[in-house]
């Protein structure tokens, strides 16, 4: 009996060690796995940091580098930092003055269209108006012999979040609450700063905020910005008149940083930017572009930080903060409780790393915006009020431009709610869902069109993204 037992006991610590000895190899196995895979998104990352080899032969480059030669031949040592399909942003020295100079001009189709000029010199009326004030100081606006424009101002030294966000991600590194708090007080300040001069930046987003951030003691850069943030491309912006608001003509755009009223190419003010920080704070803290109050909101573990976000987040403008101050005055106290009651956590992305990669990579592509698609608003308002706005019914392109007409029509005031509802057609807390969910429809639906139009983020060729990043 003694023996059966010994035997037994032998049995099971052989069986034990079979398993432990199995457990630990797949352990391994995975965590190799896992190594093998990160170390090959940091070399796609690698390559796409390394890609202005890539750039330089592209024929865009090449057309702007024959244009240079005639029209302002003080540029030397062009070197391209950004190449989209239709804006190419370059590195350049002014031979003049020995400084560094970033060039911005159009390419491809995008030379002849009318808007694209426009924002290109409205964005050098812009940073004439700010004079350096959180944003470059312009040196030069041109048109070339061919007709080329071309902005040309002082070079940002840094690097813009995006790329700071793909590359950490890509290594597995998310930031934590108190970066997202020092990134969001620097942002704001800027914010602040370019408000109290009467610009509207209308395009906030990851590509567009460059600093030089502090680093960890391993070498990579986090979220913190080291001294001030610099806000960049001014295309969308607007100088706001007397009472407040300006007239939004630009269409051009990025989906779920834009809000709504610059969809319908309405009357904006501050409150705009405000709409835009409450989005990037919304990515940061979720992992996706998703609004607070919706499933992914609850990974945000604080009511108050959700709250804050979600007001600063409304598709009504009557809703929003009526400032950027008032905004981070919400914000801060909320992220402050939150760091002391939990600690200086790694915020919680129910997404995997490569997956908030592409996220951000996507949400970098500008879309056109430009919805005047009808002015029959009569007859978008009985349609829309008629189909279901679960979105199961039609093509994708009719209901995406029926949203389209619903939210201009809406946000031009050709869409009076009073009268809808005296009618008696829908109920007060029915309209409200129909423009939230139509607004978030335009949001998805443009990002998917990014994605689409973008196939080489696809196949994680991150060597190519560069030329997918506006500035």
């Amino acid at each position: 009996m003694f023996n059966l037992v010994i035997s037994a006991i032998a049995v099971g610590l052989v069986v034990s060690s079979l398993f432990v000895f199995w457990f630990e190899q797949r352990t391994l196995r995975r965590m190799r796995a896992k190594q093998q895979e990160q170390a090959s998104y940091y070399r796609q990352n690698e390559r796409w940091y390394r890609s202005a080899s890539f750039l330089q032969t592209s024929s865009g480059f090449s057309q702007l580098l024959d244009d240079l030669k005639v029209s302002t031949p003080y540029l030397t040592n062009v070197t391209p930092i950004s190449f989209t399909r239709s804006r190419l942003v370059a590195r350049a020295i002014d031979r003049r003055t020995g400084r560094a100079v970033a060039l911005k001009t159009l390419v491809g189709e995008a030379v002849a269209s009318a808007p694209n000029v426009r924002g290109l010199f409205n964005e050098a009326f812009i940073l004439s108006v700010l004079d350096g004030t959180r944003s470059p100081k312009l040196v030069s606006a041109l048109s070339t012999a061919t007709g080329r424009p071309i902005l040309v101002r002082d070079y940002q030294d840094g690097v813009s979040l995006d790329r700071v966000l793909i590359r950490n991600s890509t290594l597995d590194i998310r930031p934590r609450y108190s970066e997202v708090k020092a990134l969001l007080q620097s942002t704001s300040s800027a914010l602040t700063e370019i408000h109290g001069i009467g610009v509207v930046h209308g395009d906030l987003k990851p590509a567009n905020l460059v600093a030089n951030w502090k680093m960890q003691s391993d070498g990579l850069p986090t979220i913190t910005p080291l001294g001030d943030v610099t806000l960049l491309d001014f295309e969308s912006a607007a100088v706001l008149d007397s009472v407040g608001v300006a007239d939004s003509r630009s269409q051009r755009g990025t989906a779920f940083f834009m809000a709504p009223e610059r969809y319908a190419s309405s009357l904006i003010g501050k409150t705009a930017d405000v709409y835009s920080i409450s989005a990037l704070a919304s990515l940061l803290l979720t992992g996706k572009p998703s609004r607070p109050g919706q499933s992914a909101g609850a990974r945000i573990p604080s009511q108050d930080l959700r709250e804050a976000i979600r007001k600063g987040f409304s598709v009504f403008i009557e809703e929003r903060h009526a400032s950027i101050e008032d905004w981070i005055n919400d914000v801060t106290p909320a992220l402050d409780e939150l760091i002391e009651r939990s600690g200086d956590q790694m915020v919680d992305w129910p997404v995997s790393m490569n997956e908030f990669a592409r996220e951000v990579a996507y949400q970098t592509a500008t879309v056109d915006t430009s919805l005047r698609l009808t002015r029959n608003f009569d007859r978008v308002i009985e349609s829309v009020l008629a189909m279901s706005l679960d979105l199961n019914h039609g093509e994708l392109d009719t209901r995406a431009r029926t949203s389209a007409e619903f939210v201009s029509a809406y946000y031009r005031n050709e869409l009076i709610a009073q009268q809808l509802l005296s009618r008696g057609d829908v109920a007060p807390e029915r309209l409200r869902r129909r423009i939230q969910d139509a607004v978030q429809f335009l949001d998805e639906t443009n990002r998917r069109r990014a994605a689409t139009e973008n196939p080489k983020i696809e196949d994680d060729s991150w060597e190519e993204i560069s030329i997918l990043r506006s500035e």
